[in-house]
């Protein structure tokens, strides 16, 4: 999930390990866990912000960043939870917003899926 050069978090897959990463203007941290299997399930979820004081909800939404091993109803390994007000036009400036996307830096990657679903507030 990109904002701008300086403001993305994403989940990536190489040589066996799992890392997300999430970068806001020049700070840049990483979260590694070993591959759970050979085929893999990438997430990343977006959740509202839940409370029932005012403190809780002043930040936009949660980006959650999992993986899960490629059979289904494996279990998911939470890596990172971040606050997705710093990809929001209050932390950084850009012209289309919120940009989601699978990409391949190197080598031979198969996607077999992509799933995307909305929710009406």
């Amino acid at each position: 999930m990109r904002f701008d050069e300086w403001h993305h978090f994403e989940i990536e897959v190489a040589g066996g390990t799992v890392t997300a990463r999430g970068a806001v203007a020049r700070i840049r941290h990483e979260w590694s866990c070993p591959a759970p299997s050979p085929a893999v399930t990438l997430d990343l979820e977006c959740v509202r912000p839940t409370g029932s004081t005012l403190l809780p909800m002043l930040t936009s939404d949660i980006v959650v960043l999992s993986v899960s091993g490629g059979d289904p109803g494996a279990e998911k390994l939470e890596l990172a939870r971040l606050e997705g007000r710093y990809l929001s036009q209050e932390t950084a400036a850009s012209f289309t917003g919120r940009v989601i996307g699978l990409y391949a830096v190197s080598g031979e990657v198969t996607f077999s899926d992509f799933q995307y679903e909305g929710v009406e507030s």
